[in-house]
């Protein structure tokens, strides 16, 4: 026995096609252009050195951090999205073919999934949150978000952010209870099959990230200048960074600032080996220079003795850092990418399509915010997420190809024919017809 997993062909949107492709160009291209020109570590430094002046103002230093914590949760929460779709169109499909099915009678009890893909995203979520703004972290294990936005925005930006994910997570929830899924519609305007190339997309960047994060092990523009943030005085005279930095000087290990290795006698007074420095300027760091598993984080010269004196050397270790690439900026991408998941079946209804332009533009805004802040606080390089800029199409590239060419094949061996329909229009009347007689009759 077999059944059609059925590919509707859409209607041609040539207009809208046009502006949200030459809109993602724009920033391939962008991303491609500038990927190059900050492959010159000069050029990297000085965009990441003026980007950081910004941290003077403590509105700004504010604004970051929370769409920097933004960024951390957002991703859970459109990934669970996602789950649900699938999910959803999964119970859709047994209910079709296997009325019969156990697993069927779901369908009138969906409110459930979405309370239980809620509970997981509280679960994962409030933990990441209280770890990233509430941890004492002592400048030493991670980066201290006191250090950016100090005290009065903690519990501001904690209770913010997690009111605007929920709040949105519940506002798709309807949608989908009450309009998208709501008819066996959603199963053949391929939700779900977007929905998974989406996912796909993610696991392949990620799994990039994973390696090479480690491997090459850049460290973060304020690796840099460490000495400089940490003696600096615009959030570190609070009567908590006191302790903080306090803390820090009395750890054994350090995961920060420069750590000289050979004995500078000018810079190793009281606080001798320990990475509080900033890192030496001839020591360059571009993207391509491997300091993780793939290099080594010992850098500099080593000091000579002359005539019997010793000149001492900037032999030293790097801090353990991951910069590139940047997860938030694919995060960021993931996110906004969710509305071609909704969009599609949509377009062709004038008021859906305004809706959509909105989503869209917020999505640009929102990219655009995520990566200048990121560079503003003194975190990532511009070419760590002018990188994603131009690798996340790739990735959706490779994850539509997988799932066209190769996942519907599979299917097909287990009994799953997937056949296309000639007429979109047709098919979406047809059933539209048997609704409303259905509805009639009922009446």
């Amino acid at each position: 026995m077999s059944f059609e997993l059925v590919k509707l062909k859409n209607e041609n949107h040539h207009k809208d096609k046009i502006i949200f492709t030459s809109v993602i160009g724009i920033f391939i291209v962008l991303g491609i252009g500038s990927f190059i020109a900050t492959s010159f570590y000069s050029v990297d430094y000085k965009f990441a050195d003026t980007m950081y002046k910004s941290m003077k103002y403590k509105i700004f230093r504010g604004w970051e951090a929370y769409t920097i914590m933004d960024g951390n949760v957002g991703v859970i929460t459109c990934l669970i999205l996602m789950f649900l779709v699938l999910f959803e169109s999964y119970v859709l499909f047994i209910a079709r073919h296997h009325p019969g099915h156990w697993f069927a009678q779901w369908r009138n009890h969906r409110i459930w999934f979405y309370v239980v893909g809620f509970v997981v995203i509280v679960a994962i979520e409030v933990p990441v949150m209280m770890k990233v703004c509430f941890a004492n972290y002592g400048f030493g294990k991670k980066f201290d978000w006191i250090l950016l936005i100090g005290s009065d925005y903690q519990i501001p930006i904690f209770i913010v952010s997690l009111v605007l994910q929920w709040s949105f997570y519940w506002f798709m929830a309807y949608m989908m209870l009450t309009k998208i899924a709501k008819t066996d519609l959603f199963l053949d305007d391929h939700y779900w099959r977007r929905a998974l190339i989406l996912v796909v997309m993610l696991a392949f960047n990620y799994i990039i990230i994973l390696i090479f994060k480690p491997g090459f092990g850049r460290v973060y523009y304020f690796n840099i200048n460490w000495q400089t943030i940490f003696d600096s005085d615009f959030n570190l005279n609070a009567p908590e960074n006191i302790a903080r930095k306090a803390f820090y000087l009395n750890q054994t290990q350090f995961q920060y600032g420069y750590t000289f290795l050979d004995g500078n006698s000018d810079l190793l007074t009281s606080t001798p080996n320990k990475a509080i420095y900033n890192i030496p300027p001839e020591i360059t760091q571009p993207w391509y220079k491997a300091r993780g598993f793939f290099g080594s984080r010992y850098v500099g010269t080593r000091g000579t003795t002359i005539d019997g004196a010793y000149i001492p050397g900037d032999y030293g270790m790097l801090p353990k850092s991951d910069a590139f690439p940047s997860g938030h900026t694919a995060a960021t991408i993931f996110i906004g990418s969710t509305i071609w998941v909704f969009a599609k079946p949509n377009l062709k209804i004038k008021k859906n399509r305004k809706y959509i332009y909105i989503a869209f533009v917020i999505a640009i805004i929102y990219l655009l915010d995520m990566m200048f802040a990121l560079v503003s606080s003194s975190g990532h390089w511009w070419s760590d997420m002018a990188f994603q800029l131009f690798m996340m199409p790739v990735w959706f590239i490779l994850a539509y190809l997988l799932c066209d060419k190769v996942l519907f094949k599979l299917c097909s061996w287990f009994g799953y024919n997937y056949v296309k329909k000639i007429s979109y229009k047709d098919e979406r009347d047809t059933v539209n017809k048997e609704n409303k007689k259905a509805k009639k009759i009922s009446k």
